[in-house]
């Protein structure tokens, strides 16, 4: 079989006009946390103090 060749630059070709990337600020990476993390086993420990103390 003869392969058909096909016209143009193959797969290297620029961007139709109504393709390109329009950056419309949706969201970014670099957004503040909304809170930061936390330390269970801290919180524990504090819990049971406490709790110890009311005794």
């Amino acid at each position: 079989m003869k392969k058909v060749k096909l016209d143009g630059e193959g797969a290297f070709h620029e961007k139709d006009k109504k393709n390109k990337k329009v950056n419309l600020g949706g969201p970014s990476k670099n957004q503040k946390k909304t809170s930061s993390s936390v330390n269970r086993n801290i919180l524990k420990t504090r819990d049971k103090k406490r709790k110890d103390n009311k005794k």
